[in-house]
């Protein structure tokens, strides 16, 4: 008989999931993770609150469309006013209302040629035009019975004829009727939002 002097070690075992009898637990290590249910529920539970949030996401954006332009607008009125005490001239201010499918604009102008419309070849300052603005519309531009008016040189509002000037514009969510801003500018030549 052949005896063997071979030397053996302990059996290494590796191992890539739990095996031990059903009366043993596995180490905690071996335990993380998260079952299918527990996974199941937490996308239940996100879908819930998804539902719940969408009706007001869905308000809040054509609201802060509407809120926006009415900034813009607000602003290229003041920086007329600035224009024309700047450049120590008057600055035209023209209104086009909505009107069917247009939903308005406003343009801004040193007017070169003296016919009170803003033109190629009026130095133009600002555009706004409110078919660039998804459900935001121009209404009832009204400064003292008119859709336009001028800065003069000290930043005071006027007429076209020289007259003074107060009125306010309407900047409304077409998809809210409700829901609107009014400009207001004061014979002062003070524009605010209301």
């Amino acid at each position: 008989m052949k005896s063997s002097n071979k030397k053996t070690g302990p059996k290494i075992r590796f191992s890539f999931g739990c095996s031990f009898p059903r009366n043993r637990s596995c180490p905690k290590s071996m335990e993380a993770g998260f079952t299918m249910i527990e996974m199941m529920i937490v996308v239940a539970i996100i879908a819930i609150l998804s539902a719940l949030a969408f009706p007001s996401l869905s308000t809040l954006i054509p609201r802060n469309r509407t809120k926006a332009a009415a900034r813009d607008l607000k602003n290229d009125i003041q920086k007329a006013k600035l224009e024309a005490i700047k450049q120590n001239t008057d600055c035209l201010v023209v209104f086009t209302p909505q009107s069917g499918t247009d939903a308005g604009s406003c343009v801004t102008c040193i007017d070169l040629d003296n016919n009170n419309i803003c033109t190629a070849t009026d130095d133009i300052i600002s555009q706004l035009d409110f078919n660039e603005t998804n459900s935001v519309t121009l209404t009832n531009p009204n400064f003292s019975g008119n859709n336009k008016f001028v800065f003069n040189a000290r930043g005071l509002p006027e007429t076209t004829a020289g007259g003074m000037v107060a009125g306010s514009a309407v900047i409304q969510n077409t998809a809210e009727a409700s829901y609107f801003f009014k400009i207001i500018l004061a014979s002062s030549g003070r524009v605010r939002i209301d």
